[in-house]
């Protein structure tokens, strides 16, 4: 069964990048992994009542970690193509000095920005489109730049409908992201986790079954396992993986053409998963049953997500010191910044794929965590060494029109 659960607060736990990072203001670090931008679609009446597009706007989620973070302050986000500027919002935080519960020493503070939004800056702007996110002091309301994000806008036609745009995902399909839960640590739902301590994956899949003009396939998460090995030695495992999707982290959307029929239709789908994986760590009576355990195992490790006995996706870390290491991406100069026990693995994409489609090391290569860039050698060669698999983008009017009826691809 997939359940759906809420990104929330699911990084509280946060340290300071160990990298320097001269545009964040001392004490303070930006987190990559908790940016998300959602684009709403505007529409109005035109001629004839046909409805036609009015633009779009962004909805832009956040959170930053510090012990000492200012009353009143803010994030600023600044949206722009070249150079201009299509528009400027500020956002009110929600600001902790400490969480509420304690699990652990040294947890910063932290301040969060939920869905900020301005319908009322509307922009037609397709293509390359830049992010600026900045930090407002609280304190003498000074702004500070942050972070750059870089996202790619499509619009694609719709049959008796207004046409439509939407970021381009699949670049976000080479970000995979492992978390060592630590029990008592609140998880992804805002709620204490299973009371066990693990590895998690978050991972974006465009899956075969809801993907293109006559969907079809096996549902990704139905019977996925895993399989993990260190320094090439398997170690036997029997912990049933346990998969979710991640709420307000997807996109589907449908692009149409002709008389809007069956085989006129393109559907675009993305979602965030995330699995459980079976790792466990720390104290005896705090792991997972049947699970593999990070501290008896240093060394490099690989994890096969499977379905039967069909490889699909790889996922490969470091592990010393009982804990998963930073990927070269964390600790290269203006790489990715992270909350305290969150990494970057490195992930490898079976070529002969029947479950995903939308793969593309063409934007891939624009980065990790909405077009950061890769910063490192091991980045650039992950992205690039991704196989091609489907079309990656809408509108794109298949090659054959013929074939037999897919399913809608619901998910059971």
């Amino acid at each position: 069964m997939v359940r759906t659960i809420t990104l929330g607060a699911l990084a509280l736990a946060a340290s300071l990048a160990t990298t320097a990072h001269a545009d964040v203001p001392e004490g303070l670090m930006y987190s990559d992994f908790d940016a998300h931008f959602e684009l709403e679609n505007e529409e109005e009446t035109g001629r004839n009542n046909q409805r036609v597009d009015a633009g779009w706007y962004l909805k832009f989620t956040a959170k930053l970690f510090g012990d000492d973070i200012p009353v009143d302050s803010g994030l600023k986000y600044v949206v722009k193509q070249g150079h201009r500027t299509l528009a400027t919002v500020e956002c009110t935080a929600r600001l902790a000095q400490r969480p509420n519960y304690s699990f652990e020493e040294g947890v910063p503070g932290y301040m969060d920005v939920g869905r900020c939004k301005d319908d009322d800056q509307l922009t037609k702007a397709t293509g390359e489109v830049t992010i600026e996110v900045h930090f407002i002091n609280g304190d003498d309301d000074s702004t500070t730049l942050i972070r750059t994000h870089t996202i790619f806008v499509r619009k694609f036609d719709r049959v008796r409908r207004a046409s439509q745009y939407y970021i381009v995902h699949n670049g976000e399909i080479a970000t995979a992201m492992i978390h060592e839960f630590i029990g008592g640590e609140r998880n992804a739902n805002n709620s204490r986790n299973m009371g066990n301590n693990y590895v998690g994956l978050f991972t974006w899949v465009a899956e075969a079954e809801s993907n293109g003009t006559e969907p079809d396939g096996d549902d990704w998460a139905r019977d996925l396992n895993v399989r993990c090995s260190v320094n090439g030695e398997r170690l036997p495992t029997t912990y049933d993986p346990n998969v979710n999707t991640v709420r307000d982290h997807n996109i589907r959307i449908m692009a149409s053409w002709g008389e809007g029929r069956q085989n006129e239709r393109n559907q675009y789908d993305m979602q965030l998963f995330h699995i459980v994986l079976p790792i466990t760590m720390g104290d005896e009576n705090d792991r997972l049953p049947n699970a593999a355990v990070l501290e008896d195992h240093p060394g490099n490790w690989e994890c096969q997500i499977r379905h039967g006995r069909k490889v699909h996706r790889t996922i490969a870390f470091a592990v010393a010191d009982g804990h998963i290491q930073p990927h070269p991406e964390e600790t290269a100069e203006g790489g990715v910044q992270l909350p305290m026990r969150h990494h970057l693995a490195t992930i490898s994409i079976e070529r002969d794929n029947d479950l995903e489609t939308r793969v593309s090391p063409a934007h891939a290569a624009r980065g990790p965590f909405w077009g950061l860039g890769w910063k490192s050698a091991e980045g650039r060669a992950m992205a690039a060494a991704l196989p091609t698999i489907g079309e990656a983008d809408l509108p794109g009017e298949p090659r054959g029109r013929g074939g037999r009826r897919g399913r809608r691809g619901r998910r059971r």
